[in-house]
């Protein structure tokens, strides 16, 4: 009855070693399904190693994070403004644009207007100038210096293409 006893244990502890094996795997799933900027299934795998071990791993959600800044940051969008102020519909587009600058040491931010060419010249010109200035105040209210942003108005020109008559990049000096 001892021996018995001492081989169940034995058995119980083997089983619930390589299962933990098992569970990393998901772990090391996550971390190469994030890595190859899958996120939703890097985060399944993830969500199931935490349930299966009831533990977490701080390498892997400091990369989920790190990978949530850039996924939600870009370095160039293209807005169609329509009055002379940006609309709420563009905050959310212009902060990944600040998200991006501020991850980005050295980087400024470079904000075009192009003008509606079917308006007289120096009407198109004074609209492009406001909504860049009004583009401009919005980065700066959130955080990017004022040096760092570069105001170009080509009320005279179009940026070619009907959809978008704001142009926002980040580049690096």
């Amino acid at each position: 009855m001892k021996h018995t006893f001492f081989i169940l244990m034995l058995l119980f502890s083997s089983l619930a070693a390589s299962a933990q094996v098992n569970y990393d795997k998901y772990l090391q799933e996550a971390k190469r399904n994030l890595q190859e900027g899958n996120g939703e299934k890097a985060l399944s795998c993830y969500e199931v190693y935490k349930t299966m071990t009831g533990n977490t791993n701080k390498e892997f959600e400091s990369m989920l994070e790190h990978y949530k800044i850039v996924e939600e940051s870009v370095s160039r969008v293209h807005l169609l403004v329509t009055d002379e102020k940006i609309g709420k519909q563009h905050h959310a587009t212009i902060m990944k644009v600040v998200r991006f600058h501020k991850n980005t040491p050295g980087s400024r931010i470079v904000v075009c207007g192009f003008g509606d060419l079917s308006l007289p010249m120096e009407y198109a010109q004074m609209l492009c100038e406001r909504q860049v200035k009004s583009v401009t105040d919005f980065l700066v209210k959130n955080g990017v210096a004022r040096e760092n942003v570069a105001m170009e108005s080509r009320g005279g020109t179009s940026s070619g293409d009907d959809d978008y008559n704001i142009l926002i990049f980040v580049t690096e000096e």
